[in-house]
């Protein structure tokens, strides 16, 4: 159950701060489990923004949450009057970013730990370091005392949610297919897409040689790819883009059966549910945003030479004019990891 408790006098607050993006939020909340063990009696306050607030709905690690339309001067100075009025001891920003390391000091922490691209223990993560465990060392340095900790994100989801969720699916068991994303509040990375043709064939062969029915989702701009592999596909998959809110999203992937996705906020839900998942890394690194221990869990990662290229800054752009690498991915790589996960 979530905690209730508001600030209070006595009572230390520690304000932790990650305002984008979806998947981001999700990588930073084992550093928020890690500050509620490391400060079992203090307020812990997150900063965020509207956008990404409902996935921390639930998460009794936390006992409030600050939002802001997003990211800026003006929306942080908006912000400011309720951090002061909470008045934080200190904080944690989960992000390389001045106006978040200046609204946490002017919000009234005396204390600021925050990431910085010059720290190069830390951040960014090099490509072979998954990136939750960057965001556990800042939070280690907020909590005197090691620690034990796990590193796999945390969702939670209410069984009505949960519920709702099988009835909008329509079919159990079932496999969500997140084959669009790339897009978060700072850019739009159309280079993470795989071909909609090879979708609607992995479509078929889930449906036909599983057994699972196939669900699309998708935000509202990934409508055009998802009408392309509905065409592609001969099972008739069920279409729910553009149709779902986050916390429906999040409901569909814990009751189901498979996961494919995309380098997405699906792809972050899946493992904070436990699912079993299959993701696809081209322009990003597996060993970045997939953790390591477990078998119903994996990524196909791209063949080509240049991949990865986009770690944690804005994504630099295809040097090649024409994103090669989510399309250097066989079907075949695809389908044969999906059979290992699901078996």
């Amino acid at each position: 159950m979530p905690r209730s408790r508001t600030p209070s006098i006595g009572i230390p607050t520690v304000l932790a701060v990650k305002t984008h993006a979806l998947g981001d939020l999700l990588l930073v909340t084992p550093a928020l489990h890690l500050l509620r063990t490391g400060f079992p009696e203090a307020t812990l306050l997150v900063l965020t923004t509207t956008q990404c607030a409902p996935l921390l709905k639930c998460n009794g690690d936390i006992d409030s949450v600050i939002t802001m339309p997003n990211l800026s001067y003006l929306s942080a100075a908006r912000a400011l009057p309720t951090l002061r009025r909470a008045a934080p001891s200190q904080a944690v920003v989960f992000q390389a970013s001045p106006a978040a390391r200046l609204v946490a000091r002017l919000g009234g922490a005396r204390k600021v730990h925050a990431l910085d691209r010059s720290d190069i223990d830390s951040w960014p993560p090099p490509f072979d370091r998954y990136t939750a465990d960057a965001y556990l060392e800042l939070a280690g340095r907020a909590v005197s005392t090691p620690l034990p900790h796990s590193h796999y994100p945390r969702l939670f989801v209410e069984p009505n949610e949960r519920a709702a969720a099988r009835e909008r699916a329509g079919a159990a068991p079932f496999a969500v297919i997140a084959a669009g994303g790339g897009r978060n509040a700072r850019q739009s990375v159309p280079a993470k897409r795989w071909r909609a043709a090879r979708w609607g064939r992995l479509c078929d062969l889930i449906t036909r040689e599983i057994g699972l029915e196939t669900v699309l989702v998708g935000a509202h701009e990934d409508i055009p790819q998802v009408t392309q592999i509905l065409r592609a596909s001969s099972v008739a998959p069920r279409n729910l883009a553009g149709a779902t809110d986050l916390r429906t999203l999040a409901a569909l992937i814990a009751e189901a059966s498979l996961v494919v996705t995309i380098d997405s906020v699906a792809l972050h839900m899946a493992v904070a549910l436990n699912r079993p998942l299959v993701g696809l890394f081209g322009p990003t690194s597996c060993a970045n945003f997939l953790p390591t221990g477990r078998d119903h869990q994996r990524g196909v990662s791209s063949t080509a030479s240049c991949s990865p290229c986009y770690g944690n800054g804005l994504f630099p752009g295809c040097r090649r004019g024409t994103p090669v690498c989510m399309q250097a991915i066989t079907e075949d790589a695809v389908w044969e990891e999906v059979r290992s996960v699901v078996r």
